[in-house]
Formats: C-alpha cells, sequence, structure tokens
C-alpha cells in the first residue's frame, strides 16, 4: 500500500522570506504549507515556524513528541497570530526505541489509519467528533491538532466515574463511526485495508514477545510478594493472543486497542468532551474489546464493580443515539452483544493491562529516565522491569495499589482459566 501525504495542495503566497527554525529532517517548507492550507485556507500567509520539544515528561512510549509553532498572517490584519500544532515523530534520538518502533510498525499503522481508515469513518459521520483533526501523516511524523490549545487536558492516571463516561462516549462515537462506514461500503473495513489492522501491540514473536515475558515476569514477582500462588499465571497470559484477534461470532469495529488515560484529552464542559488519541495499537474487535481495556487501565477495581453495569449503559446510549444519527438510521449492536464481548474480553484486557500498567503508570520524570538511556531501555523492555516496577510500588501508594489490584484479580481468573468466557 503506498503510503500518501494528505492534501498535498499548491498554496499561492510568497514564501521567500519565512522564517524557519526547525529540524529540517522532521518537517520542511512544505509540508509546512500544506499545513497552514488546510487550517487557515490558501489566503494566510506564513511569516515563520519553528519545532520544539512538547515536554520534559514522556508523554507516551513509542514516539517523540512535539509542537509546531506557526506564526500567520490572515487576509486583511496586520496583526500576526500563532497556531501550534502536535507532532508525533519516530523517535530517532533514542536510537533503541527507533529501532523498536521500526520492527513492531507501530508507527507506519498510524500513518495508515489516518491517512486511510479516518477519512471513511469521517465521510458522511454526523456525530461529536471523536479525535482531533490531521493534517499531514507520513512515514515518520504525523501532524495534529493541538488540543490543548483549544482547552483540551489530560487528566490524574485513575479515572473518576465522570471521566469515564467522557471517554466512553468518545470510544462510543469511534465505534459508531465504523460501523456507519461498513454499512456504507457493504464490506468490512478490514477486508479492504487489512494492513492498517495488522497487530502491533503484542505479538508472539520479535521483540513484542520480549516485551510480553518481561511483563509476565512481574505479574508473577508480585503475586509472589503477595503470598498467592503464581503458577498459573503464565498459563493465563497467553490467553491474550487469541483475545487479540477478530470475533468469529460478534460484529466488529474499528477499536483504539490501548485505552489507558494519557490517551484521552478532555474539555472543561460539564460533562466534558472528550477525545481518543494515538492510535498506534488499533485493532479490528468487537467494541467490548475497548470497553473492557478502558475499565482495567483507568478505573479502580471498586468502581468498576459498583458503577460498571451504569457506565456500560453509558456507552451504549451514546453509541444507540449516534448510529440514530445517520440517515437512513443504522441498527446498532444488541446490548446483549456488547456485554457479551466484554465478558469475552475481559481475561485479555486484563492480562493486557498488567503488561501496561507498570509502565504507563510511571510518572512522566521517572518513564523519562528509564526510556530515554539506552542500557535501562533495552533491560526494561526486552529483559527484566521487575527491579523498576518493584521499587517504584514501594514509593508510590496509588502504583502499589493498582498493581496489587491487578495482580491479584488475574490470580483469580487464573485459578478458574478454564471456566470462563473465552472470544469465539
Amino acid at each position: 500500500m503506498e503510503l500518501l501525504v494528505k492534501n498535498e495542495e499548491n498554496v499561492a503566497v510568497d514564501w521567500s522570506n519565512v522564517l524557519i527554525s526547525t529540524e529540517p529532517e522532521l518537517l520542511n517548507l512544505e509540508n509546512v504549507k500544506n499545513i497552514v492550507y488546510q487550517d487557515e485556507g490558501p489566503e494566510a500567509k506564513l511569516i515563520g515556524y519553528s519545532i520544539q520539544p512538547y515536554s520534559d515528561e514522556k508523554l507516551g512510549f513509542l514516539a517523540s513528541h512535539k509542537q509546531l509553532k506557526v506564526t500567520i498572517l490572515k487576509p486583511n490584519s496586520s496583526i500576526e497570530e500563532t497556531k501550534l500544532y502536535f507532532v508525533k515523530a519516530v523517535p530517532n534520538e533514542v536510537p533503541t526505541q527507533a529501532e523498536y518502533v521500526s520492527e513492531t510498525k507501530i508507527f507506519i499503522k498510524e500513518v495508515l489509519f489516518f491517512n486511510y481508515i479516518v477519512p471513511e469513518l469521517d465521510k458522511f459521520y454526523p456525530g461529536e467528533r471523536w479525535g482531533p483533526k490531521c493534517y499531514l501523516a507520513h512515514n515518520e511524523v504525523i501532524v495534529l491538532e493541538e488540543l490543548q490549545s483549544r482547552g483540551f487536558s489530560m487528566r490524574e492516571k485513575l479515572f473518576d466515574e465522570e471521566s469515564i463516561n467522557a471517554a466512553l462516549s468518545a470510544l462510543a462515537r469511534m465505534h459508531a463511526a465504523s460501523l456507519g462506514a461498513e454499512a456504507r461500503l457493504g464490506k468490512p473495513l478490514i477486508e479492504i485495508f487489512p494492513e492498517a489492522f495488522q497487530e502491533t501491540g503484542i505479538q508472539e514473536y520479535g521483540k513484542q514477545l520480549m516485551w510480553f515475558k518481561a511483563g509476565v515476569k512481574v505479574a508473577v514477582a508480585v503475586a509472589e510478594q503477595l503470598g498467592l500462588d503464581a503458577s498459573q499465571i503464565p498459563e493465563a497470559c497467553q490467553e491474550v493472543f487469541e483475545a487479540n484477534k477478530p470475533s468469529r461470532s460478534l460484529q466488529n469495529v474499528v477499536s483504539h486497542s490501548d485505552p489507558w488515560s494519557n490517551n484521552f484529552m478532555f474539555n472543561k464542559d460539564k460533562p466534558p468532551l472528550c477525545y481518543v488519541v494515538d492510535f498506534q495499537l488499533v485493532r479490528y474487535s468487537p467494541p467490548g474489546y475497548d470497553i473492557a481495556m478502558l475499565l482495567y487501565l483507568t478505573a479502580s477495581q471498586k468502581l468498576r464493580e459498583v458503577r460498571g453495569e451504569a457506565m456500560v449503559s453509558h456507552y451504549y446510549s451514546t453509541l444507540c443515539e449516534t448510529l440514530a444519527m445517520y440517515d437512513p438510521p443504522i441498527e446498532p449492536p444488541s446490548f446483549s452483544d456488547i456485554v457479551k464481548g466484554m465478558e469475552e474480553q475481559k481475561l485479555g484486557a486484563l492480562v493486557t493491562a498488567m503488561i501496561y500498567l507498570p509502565t504507563v503508570l510511571l510518572d512522566g520524570a521517572l518513564g523519562a529516565t528509564v526510556m530515554n538511556n539506552p542500557v535501562t531501555y533495552a533491560k526494561y523492555v526486552y529483559n527484566d522491569r521487575r527491579d523498576v516496577v518493584l521499587s517504584n510500588m514501594k514509593r508510590d501508594t496509588m502504583y502499589d495499589s493498582r498493581i496489587k489490584e491487578v495482580v491479584t484479580e488475574l490470580h483469580e481468573f487464573s485459578k478458574r482459566l478454564h471456566n470462563l468466557p473465552m472470544p469465539c
């Protein structure tokens, strides 16, 4: 599949005096011309642009995050305006990370998502937006709407019910767009764009298998520290590979598949509008996969047990409302199928949460320290992260309780492994 840069129109302005402060290999003048054209139209005059790091902390672990700052003059105005854009790039400044990204093809997958899947999801979609606008998606760089400058921000890594409901609404709108696209196209999106749904999260070979096995070591170590019999945890963890495949009996949708806290941005409305971001692990799965994953990655066990049913009902209401906006309206999956899919995906979601949470719950400064050093990165990702995780559990009470919760529940699942609902 040929990779395309979006909307390569020529902009009819004089660019000869543009002031540039940037990384030449990341974005060039022609790229910025196209971004300004899409966002502001052909009459906006570019005065200058620069790129700087987005944050000193580690916002994510599979890309380099930067900010594009553009200065423009709008038609009939003498006042310069500044526009900001969010830039994701292959983390070439950390070769070990860049090697992992290249081997697993996670960056290319997100490029495919924005260039091929999103246009189909957006076509005739009548509902509230569910993600940021994309202005450029190329082999090593993606430029997106800068949500923070529009009043959006991340929230605490342990969500309350309001935040979970807003995140579920964003996922429901994305799932509705998937169902709408397939109703229009008359066939599953995975048949049209199979490359865009190739597994990039947890694989049974290569570096991702090494990453997975290092995560299982953590689960076993924490279980043993809690005095639990960890002997069946490795076998339970193996079920995640089957759970990652599309369902043969339930309706599948474009699934985000990585719904941890940093992948949601909220505005200040009451209730808040939420956008989902970061699509490097997108899958083709039943809607229940994203729901189960979100609840395990962002909610406490108590909140799941007390309010889980109400939160799933909230998701379903948003899904039905969005599908009803289409002309003609689209029939939603039954609520029982949503619940069945979620029950079948619980073990896979729990295992994935156990693999991800010790890393994504690290505070940004510690994450940057570990991930930006080639030696500590290689040990943590490919070999053994137990020392980092166990020592951080002693320092951070929230981190400690979340890891212990998930391991305890995983231990319980492992004891009744062969009696659990499984994907089919």
